[in-house]
């Protein structure tokens, strides 16, 4: 049948120059090539469907269902890309806004053997392997490490306390007699925990400034990481001869 007609309707299709697409003559409807790259917009290009207009033609019918779904995919493209919304930042922790204002070392005035000083320090070295059962001691002031098990309250001190506010405990010895260690335990303001600070440096038991916070007279031990020494701290009396090792100072961690 050289006409390309057929027996149900007598409606005549013929190929459309160079689209590709089968139509027929008559009205004009617009198809849309694949969506431009690169950001360039794209320009509809017309072919043309029958009069007659129905979809009965298998032919039609397909094209129709790429070109709803090509446009669909289309209005779903934008080629400039949209920026991401700004994150609200998190709310800070605790232990972050502990951290951002964690306090000082307190750190002994004379070098003792290590010109870094030794400062008051908690056995371990991350914030979840502290072992808050062993004794405080004097270690090598750990600046450049995490080293808020070293930090005191400067504020606190004028109220008695030495807390460590990373942590929210208070340094406590642990009985009211000479060479008694100290442990940092839940503030509760009792006698164990309550200190004045001296204009000599000495840190004395408020209720008794005969005795104060001091490093042994003994040989230190290596405590490894960056060559670092540790002694122990314990409860001392006080005296002009033994003052280097019983004098305190706040400093900054460098």
């Amino acid at each position: 049948r050289g006409d390309g007609g057929d027996r149900g309707g007598g409606r005549g299709h013929r190929a459309l120059a160079g689209s590709g697409f089968p139509g027929s003559t008559g009205t004009s409807s617009r198809l849309y090539p694949p969506c431009a790259q690169h950001g360039q917009r794209f320009q509809p290009r017309t072919y043309h469907v029958g009069t007659g207009g129905s979809m009965k033609s298998p032919t039609l019918f397909v094209l129709s269902i790429a070109v709803t779904a090509l446009l669909a995919a289309c209005a779903g493209t934008d080629p400039t890309p949209t920026p991401a919304p700004p994150v609200a930042p998190e709310a800070a922790t605790s232990s972050a806004m502990a951290e951002a204002d964690g306090g000082s070392f307190l750190r002994t005035i004379a070098p003792l053997g290590d010109e870094r000083g030794l400062c008051m320090d908690l056995v371990g070295w991350t914030s979840t392997n502290i072992n808050f059962d062993a004794p405080v001691q004097a270690h090598t002031c750990k600046h450049g490490w995490w080293n808020m098990d070293g930090r005191f309250d400067t504020t606190a001190l004028n109220e008695g306390r030495l807390e460590m506010p990373y942590f929210e405990r208070c340094l406590e010895v642990a009985a009211l007699e000479i060479g008694s260690s100290f442990f940092v335990l839940p503030c509760d303001g009792g006698e164990r925990q309550k200190f004045s600070h001296l204009e000599t440096g000495q840190i004395v038991l408020a209720g008794n400034p005969s005795l104060c916070i001091g490093i042994p007279d003994e040989p230190h031990r290596d405590a490894g990481g960056d060559d670092f020494v540790v002694n122990r701290l314990n409860l001392d009396a006080c005296s002009e001869e033994d003052a280097d090792r019983q004098r305190w100072v706040f400093t900054e961690p460098l």
